[in-house]
């Protein structure tokens, strides 16, 4: 699992084009490189993703900028929750409601839907209520 952050000031729609190009990129790359060297293909093939929106505390560590923070956290569960349930998680995100109103609320509310997941630590065993957005949407995977 990788953690990319992006300053508070990030465009919606061009998070959202990242993402989608970001998705399209690793499925072609996928399909082109891995798939025709493997005897059996996974199940599951694609990149899910949990994004949250707020502040991190910088620090330095050995040398290196470390950032900590609850938005970390949550985004964490989120992309652990994106398979939890429904169809296939490839090519989604789980979003918090702040993120989505800030980043997301551009798109069709075809692509968005209202979903709850229990997150390990996060809310005690209270369902923590977010947006499942889809990432590529033109039947491509």
């Amino acid at each position: 699992m990788d953690i990319v952050l992006f300053p508070v000031t990030t465009d919606g729609p061009a998070l959202t084009s990242f993402l989608e190009r970001l998705c399209r990129f690793y499925q072609e790359e996928f399909m082109r490189r891995v798939k025709p060297n493997l005897i059996t293909a996974p199940k599951l093939i694609g990149l899910s993703f949990g994004i949250d929106r707020g502040w991190l505390s910088s620090m330095t560590m050995y040398g290196q900028a470390e950032y900590i923070g609850r938005p970390i956290n949550i985004a964490c569960r989120l992309q652990g929750a994106v398979k939890d349930k429904g169809r296939s998680p490839a090519y989604k995100a789980l979003v918090t409601y702040a993120a989505y109103r800030k980043h997301f609320a551009h798109l069709p509310p075809s692509r968005a839907v209202r979903v709850k997941r229990i997150l390990r630590n996060i809310n005690g065993e209270v369902p923590f209520g977010c947006k499942k957005i889809a990432l590529l949407v033109d039947g491509a995977h």
